[in-house]
């Protein structure tokens, strides 16, 4: 049965004590699983996709203006406000885009491989399109080429490590500059994460 954990716990799988960890989905028996369930240790998985296996590491949200909405839609998953930031091993940053909550589970293991998995805004808006001439000559200067597509940070999942905390922070400091979205893409190329770029599908949009 598969299962949110809700705080963590030990189990044995194939003769092997194992700890899942709060955030993680995990496949156990019937019997385990609801134990767990009454002991308020986790709920079971509902709009949650759990195919493939089970995530792995502390997961949880940063929703900075919609709270209580990501409370209701996110339920069982520790969620804070505030700026955008990476409080946990594997952190969704939540910024009111439509969720596709049936993409959760596989946005939380792309970061087993990938520092970030970002959707684009579009196929066809690129940076030399948008903002002001100004804002487009401070981003050229860092990306040189301004015919690159453009992230859409209000859904990124970032795993915990230094080099996505220091594009966020960058990030967060040259949000007064102009756009966010070319704010972000000066972090990025200064920074240089390794970052898979998701279809705009995962934003909600076709």
């Amino acid at each position: 049965m598969w299962i949110l954990v809700l705080r963590p716990k030990s189990y044995e799988r194939n003769g092997k004590n194992k700890l899942a960890h709060k955030g993680s989905i995990i496949n156990i028996g019937k019997m385990d699983a609801m134990r767990w369930i009454e002991e308020g240790a986790a709920r079971a998985v509902d709009f949650y996709v759990a195919e493939g296996g089970a995530v792995t590491g502390e997961c949880g949200v940063v929703a900075p203006r919609l709270h209580e909405h990501a409370a209701q839609v996110l339920q069982g998953m520790t969620i804070t406000d505030g700026p955008a930031r990476i409080p946990f091993e594997k952190t969704l940053v939540w910024d009111g885009v439509p969720l596709r909550s049936d993409l959760i589970t596989a946005g939380w293991k792309l970061l087993d491989h990938w520092q970030a998995a970002i959707p684009l805004c579009s196929y066809t808006e690129l940076a030399a399109n948008i903002s002001t001439p100004e804002d487009r000559e401070q981003t050229q200067r860092v990306i040189r080429d301004l015919r690159v597509p453009l992230y859409d940070t209000r859904l990124m999942f970032l795993r915990k490590c230094s080099d996505t905390e220091r594009l966020i922070d960058m990030w967060n400091a040259e949000q007064g500059k102009g756009d966010a979205r070319l704010a972000f893409l000066r972090a990025l190329y200064t920074v240089k994460p390794i970052v898979c770029a998701l279809p705009t599908v995962w934003a909600g949009k076709e």
